[in-house]
């Protein structure tokens, strides 16, 4: 219980100092008093659970944190940023997996139940499909070199989806291929422009500015 209350005391005063708060402020965010918050940090007594959790988010950490020892808030930061990443790539995997089932069961179904119909041609336009899917998911997370490769399956998908559903028609149709090539690189110059998080494209000019 001793080594509980030092690592807790410590943490929580890691915390309050890397807000730069003092222990009256803390206390005053939590309702307590100032005493009972220095009786937390030199480790003379336990906050309940119920303050553990206020603590916890307050400083947007978790309670396990407050309770495991010689973790800092930049590798809590940095644990919870990759659980984030790791949430974000598992809910796009099951977006564009969701594809594919739903391209598969017709496929099956078509084979099945309708005469033999082949629908093979489904399953390249699933790429398109799922490359348009993944850019949706993208929009919320923002990752632009994500984006850059799934423009990039969507560009070159597209084009052989058309070539495939043209070949019965036209006669080499495969020149068409060439058309990905200036939009792949406008893709590629695309991706070499830095923009820093927030600015715009084209920012507004101010009142004082236009005057």
């Amino acid at each position: 219980m001793e080594d509980l209350k030092t690592v807790i005391a410590t943490n929580i005063t890691e915390l309050r100092k890397s807000q730069n708060l003092t222990q009256a402020d803390l206390a005053a965010r939590l309702n307590y008093s100032d005493k009972s918050v220095s009786k937390w940090e030199r480790g003379e007594s336990l906050p309940d659970i119920g303050v553990l959790k206020q603590i916890a988010d307050m400083f947007d950490v978790t309670v396990d944190y407050l309770l495991q020892e010689n973790v800092s808030p930049e590798q809590e930061q940095l644990r919870q940023a990759r659980e984030k990443r790791q949430n974000q790539t598992i809910i796009s995997l099951l977006a564009v997996s969701a594809v594919w089932i739903a391209v598969t069961v017709i496929y099956v179904y078509a084979m099945v139940y309708v005469g033999g119909v082949n629908l093979w041609r489904l399953f390249v336009w699933a790429m398109p499909i799922s490359a348009l899917v993944g850019l949706f998911c993208n929009r919320f997370w923002g990752n632009r070199r994500v984006k850059f490769w799934l423009l990039t399956l969507l560009t070159w998908s597209t084009l052989a989806t058309v070539f495939v559903q043209t070949l019965e028609y036209v006669h080499l149709p495969w020149p068409l291929f060439f058309a990905g090539i200036p939009v792949q690189l406008a893709l590629i110059l695309w991706s070499k422009i830095s923009i820093e998080p927030g600015e715009k494209w084209f920012p507004r000019k101010s009142k004082d500015t236009e005057e």
